[in-house]
Order: structure tokens, then sequence, then C-alpha cells
């Protein structure tokens, strides 16, 4: 018999003895509780039999106790008292293991992590990353929580802000990457060259030293700059303005560089070409021959040098004189300037033989600026030992000589004679024919057209426009424009050019080719209408064409113009939001930027991708149907100034109604890339479907060529040769 017999069997006896010996009827009950309830009630007196083990789910009996929850007094006999004035007694459980623990608790769908079998709660438990804390934000520590129902099982702790720290050992921050002014870190700023010629450029840069490593920055901004007025900063590269100084230093994050000097010097300019002539290219012995040298450009800042190249047993010499000794022969002089050199031959002969006779002519009298030709002569006898020199005796502000060649640099008068062993010879006159005075009185718009030709010089221009007729070219056009095959670039970006050039007192504009060779003229107040001529008028002048007008007119018109009448000047705001198929033109106003951008119809014959715009002629003479062509310019600052310089202004040209734009580059036949929304891949002009690519920038760069090209006389630089005339 086990233990626990043995007592039931004495608790039985107890019991019974307990209920013989009662001296009062009062009967007493000992009720046994099994989990709050009534398991079993017993009488005093009545045949006491314990009852069966009482059974909980999930759980294990482990005996009678007389206190609840704590279960410290198993029932006993020693016990048994007490729990007979108390009258009840407590079914102590131990909870069981899930049976189905080795395949994992059975859970409901619903996120409940309770088991389905033994109600245990079994959470799921994964960790929540910790959020590490940095000089800018507080961080967390690593947590728990249950993957199934999100109960946290661990709360995160917040980690305060921490101090910068530099785990790179680079001197930055590794969270907010700030140059920090930790011992041994010096911010250096270092300039290419301490000098920089007036217009060109120098570059700079900047970096940190530290523990014997260079790391770039280029997160940096300027502390201190003296002398900004003679500069211009472009990122990193000073531009030299005026002559002066510049000195600055830069700052990043916490540290600040060294100040650096920067002197801007007067531009050295490299002679291109040199003309060399004497007053006599036969001289007798112990004679002499005075050389002349003439260099472009006469703003040169090279070392101009002589020297005998060849006979210098026939002649020696000082300075420009070249002295004759009594050794027959030729002498070769030789002039060099920089990269530039000429050569003149002078002899030295036994007779001299002077001029009696000498006239002169110009293969072409009738230049226009930048134009050149060239003066002949005939000497008699043919064997004269001196040479022509040649004279400019008025107009000297309309031409300029080197050696034979006269080359206009203004649309004046001007005349030239040449002079020999004291003979003046006849005097030529160059633009003789010069308009000084309205040549249209009386003439009429089929006579003027019957013949015509695009106006000669400014004056022209002036005194067509008074009778209402053209000044440029009057040629039809197609709607895309002709683009020049050879474009200059910097690696892929093309080049705008930069130079500018106005003559006559700022009246007429020179248009360059991508050579950099004259190519045109445009005339202020001069009437145009081909998208070459008014894009560069555009440019120019900075507004319309006197044939232009403000009116958007449709259908029948009349004007003294006739079919050369252009209309729509007016403000284009190139508002995205309400045209979102439209491309951001840089710096607009309608997008928030600093300049105002006009608009003018430009009549082509149509454009293929407009349904709405058919191939038609914009104006017939009485009727405009206006096309998707358009021009759109920069006319005037926020506050409705003028923009004076071309190099500030933009001048773009559309065909398919402001859904793409290409950008005029200031030369003959010079359009940038195209951008916008049909290159996109959007639909025409939908507000639904659109894609407007972004502007595609350029770069300016002067075009005028200053490359010397030879003649049969003498190199001359081709910019102002233009379109030379030949003997």
């Amino acid at each position: 018999m086990n233990k626990k017999i043995t007592f039931l069997v004495a608790l039985l006896v107890v019991a019974t003895v307990c209920c013989l010996v009662a001296c009062q009827p009062t009967t007493k009950t000992l009720n046994f509780i099994v989990d709050g309830n009534v398991y079993l009630s017993f009488q005093i007196g009545q045949k006491l039999v314990l009852p069966a083990d009482p059974h909980l789910a999930g759980h294990t009996f482990q005996g009678w106790y007389l206190d609840d929850g704590t279960f410290s007094k198993p029932l006993s006999q020693q016990t048994l008292a007490e729990a007979l004035e108390q009258s009840q007694v407590f079914a102590k459980f131990s909870k069981d293991q899930c049976k189905h623990v080795s395949l994992g608790h059975i859970v409901d769908n619903d996120k409940n992590c309770a088991c389905d079998i033994c109600g245990e709660i079994a959470h799921t438990p994964q960790v929540v990353p910790s959020v590490e804390a940095t000089c800018q934000q507080t961080g967390l520590t690593e947590g728990q929580s249950c993957a199934v129902c999100n109960e946290i099982l661990q709360e995160q702790q917040i980690v305060g802000v921490q101090p910068h720290s530099d785990v790179n050992n680079d001197a930055r921050c590794q969270w907010c990457n700030l140059l920090l002014a930790v011992d041994g870190a010096n911010l250096v700023l270092v300039v290419d060259s301490q000098t920089v010629e007036q217009g060109k450029s120098v570059s700079f840069n900047v970096h940190v030293e530290y523990l014997g490593n260079t790391f770039p920055v280029d997160d940096w901004q300027f502390a201190e700059v003296l002398g900004m007025e003679n500069v211009t900063f472009d990122n990193n590269t000073i531009w030299g303005n005026t002559l002066g100084t510049v000195e600055f230093s830069v700052q990043a994050g916490q540290l600040q560089s060294n100040f650096v000097l920067v002197q801007i010097v007067e531009a050295q300019i490299p002679a291109e070409s040199i003309v060399l002539s004497a007053d006599a290219t036969k001289i007798h012995p112990n004679g002499t021959a005075t050389i002349s040298a003439y260099v472009y450009p006469q703003n040169h800042t090279d070392d101009l040098q002589l020297r005998i190249v060849s006979g210098q047993n026939s002649a020696v010499l000082d300075g420009n004189v070249l002295h004759a000794t009594n050794v027959l022969g030729k002498v070769v002089v030789e002039a060099t300037c920089g990269n530039a050199s000429a050569q003149i031959d002078v002899y030295v002969v036994a007779q001299i033989v002077e001029a009696t006779s000498l006239s002169i002519w110009c293969n072409n009298t009738d230049l226009e600026v930048g134009e050149s030709a060239v003066l002949n002569y005939q000497v008699v006898p043919s064997n004269a030992t001196n040479s022509v020199v040649w004279v400019v005796t008025s107009g000297q502000e309309n031409v300029v000589l080197y050696g034979n060649v006269v080359v206009a640099t203004g649309t004046g008068q001007a005349t030239i004679v040449g002079t020999i062993d004291g003979i003046v010879s006849n005097v030529i006159v160059i633009n003789k024919t010069v308009i000084t005075s309205d040549p249209y009185v009386g003439v009429s718009a089929s006579e003027f057209y019957a013949n015509y030709h695009p106006a000669t010089s400014y004056m022209d221009a002036y005194y067509r426009t008074q009778h209402y007729f053209m000044s440029g070219s009057i040629a039809d056009q197609d709607q895309a424009p002709t683009v020049a095959p050879n474009q200059p670039k910097n690696g892929n970006t093309l080049l705008r050019n930069s130079t500018v050039t106005y003559l006559d007192d700022g009246n007429t504009y020179v248009v360059y080719d991508a050579n950099g060779n004259v190519a045109n003229y445009v005339y202020k107040d001069g009437a145009y209408v081909t998208l070459e001529d008014v894009a560069a008028y555009l440019m120019a002048f900075g507004t319309v064409p006197p044939n232009y007008t403000d009116a958007k007119i449709s259908g029948s018109f009349s004007s003294d113009w006739g079919k050369y009448y252009r209309g729509n000047h007016s403000q284009f705001s190139g508002n995205t939001s309400k045209y979102p198929y439209e491309p951001v033109l840089p710096r607009i106003s309608g997008c928030g930027g600093d300049l105002r951008y006009y608009e003018i119809d430009i009549g082509t014959t149509g454009t293929d991708c407009a349904p709405a715009y058919p191939a038609t002629d914009y104006n017939n003479g009485s009727k405009v149907v206006r096309g998707a062509a358009r021009i759109v310019y920069t006319r005037y600052d926020l506050n409705y100034n003028g923009i004076v310089d071309p190099n500030e202004k933009y001048v773009f040209y559309t065909y398919n109604h402001y859904n793409d734009f290409q950008e005029y580059l200031n030369y003959q036949n010079g359009w940038g890339q195209m951008f916008g929304n049909i290159t996109g891949g959007g639909q025409l002009s939908s507000k639904y479907n659109y894609n407007p690519t972004p502007y595609v920038a350029t770069t300016l760069h002067p075009f005028a060529n200053l490359t010397s090209s030879a003649n049969q006389v003498a190199l001359l630089p081709q910019s102002l040769v233009g379109k030379q005339q030949t003997a």
C-alpha cells in the first residue's frame, strides 16, 4: 500500500471518530473545490470517501490543499481539523506541456497567439531592429515583438542624439557629412595660377588635408571676397573682367581655408600676321631703304623683330633702316612677331632707275564692311628702282591698308593714292556710290522687286523701310530650320557664338558663320521675314523689325507691307502649369524666372506635325493664315528693362506650336538641339499624355575667325577679309 492510500485510510478513520463523538446534531460539510467550483461535498458523520482525482484540461492534479493560490498547506492528518473548521479544501494543478509542442502550438487564423489545444499563449518572437542615433536624430535600442499578433514583447529604449563622429578618418561626420574642425584637418584653397589675363579664366580647387590624406571638397562656400568687382566666379572658375586683384577664402562645414590672391593682368594678344613693305626695294651702294611692318592685330603684345636672313654682305640693318654696302646682291629681311613672320627682298644695284609716271587701280571699289580688295599699279619705266607707297588721303576711319590690300572698316568713302620717287598717282575712291540720299523715291513695288537683292548698308535699309520695301532675304522657307553641318562643339555640348560685332554706331550687326567668317549683316530698322534674318535681328536689337505688329490678325487684312506683313508680337508666358506639354525655357518668368519672353509669328509653308496648321502661305498679300511656327525670345527683365547684351538673350524657334524648341546660337544656320514634348515621346499639345524633355544647354564661345589666311600679297586675317576679292 502506498503512502497516499495509507493517508486516506487514516483520514477516513479520523472522520468517522469525529462523527461518533459529536455532541451536537449540527451537520458539517467538507467541500472539495476544483478550479473555483465545488467538485464534491461530504457531510461529516457519513461514510467519508475521498473523491477521485479531478481533471483539468492541460493540467496534472497534485493534491488537495487548505489554501487556494499559494497552496502552502496540503491536506493531511495534521491539517484535518483546520480543514473541517474551514469546511473546504482546494485542488492544486500543475500546467502540462502542450501535447502538440513537437509540432508547434496550434494557433487560430485571426492573429490570436493562444493555442487551440491548451490555450497557452505562444508568441512568435521577432527582432525589432534598433535605430542608430545620429548627430541629427535620436535612435532606439533593439526590441522584440510577436510576428503573429504584433504584441510588443520587449520595449525599445530611446537613444539620445550623438555628437559628430568621424569614423572614416576623413574629417567628416559619418552621418551629416559636415567637415569637422578636428585636430590636424585643414581646408586648403589652391588656384592654378595667381595671374589671369583680362577676358580669360583660371581654375581653383578646394580640398581637405587630414591624417596624411587629401580629400576633394565640392560643398564649399565663399567666406570672404575682396575685389569681387574685378572678376566673375563660375563654380571653380575665375574670369578676369577688369585689371586689378581678387582675394578670397572659402569655408566648408566647420573649416575655413587660406586666402589666395589672383591678379588680373592685361591680356596677352598674339600677333597673327605681318605685312612687310619698303620705301625702296632697289637701292644703290651706300643707299638706304626703310622697312615698314604692319602687324595684325594692332593691339598685339608680342615683340616685333627685324633681321637680315640672307645677303648680309650687301647690307646691314639699323633698327628698321637697311644700309647698303658696296657689295651688289639680294638682301632678304625677315620680320618676326610671336609666331607670325614675313619676308621682303631688297636689291643693292649699281644703277638707280627713277619712275617717270604712276597709275593705280583697284579690282573692287564698292566694299561692304569686312570686304577687301587688291590695289595694283603700273609704273614707267617698269624697272624703276623704288617701290610704290600707298597712302589713304581721306576717310581713314573707313578703310585700313595692309600692304597693297585695302579692307573696308566702315560704310563711308575713302580715297587712296600711290607715290613713287616723288610722283603721286591718280586717286582711287572707295565706296563712291555709298548712299547719301533716298534712292527709292518714285520707285514702285513691282520695279523694286523685279530685280531684288538684299540691302547693302544701313542707310540702304533705312530708305527701303520708308517705302515699305524689304531689306533681307524674301525666299520661301520650309518649317525645319537649315542647320549648319559643321556646328562647333565642346565635347558633346554645342557652342553658342559670343562674338558681338556692331558697325555704323550700332546700326549694323555682323552675322558670322560656323567657321567664324562674316556671313551676313542685319540692319536696324530694316524689314525681314526669314527665320535666319529675324532671329539675328532679335538677337542684335532686342525687338522686332518694322514689318511686324502686335496684332494677331487672321483672314483678310490690309497693310502697306503686303505679303511681307507679320504679326503676333506679344508676351509669351511659358506657364507649364497651364500648358504642361511645353518645355521650360531658361529663366522664363512664367515658371518663376527673371526674364520676360515675347513671341512672334514666323511665316513658313506650314507644318507636317500639326493637322490644324496646313501647308499654305502665311500671307498671300490679302489674307493671313497663321501657322504653327513661332519665334520666342527674351525681351525684358522683370522690371521691363530691355536686355542690351546679346549674350544675355535667348532666341528659340518652334514649328509645332510650342511643343518643341530649338535655340538660335547666334550664327548663320546655328540652331541647337531640339527639346520638348514630341522629342520626349509625348502627344502633340496633350495636357494628359505629355513628356517634355528639358532645355539643352549650350556654351558661350567667341567664333570670330582670327586665323590668318594667305592671298597673293600678304597674310590677312580672315575675319577682316570677309568676302575677299582677288585681282
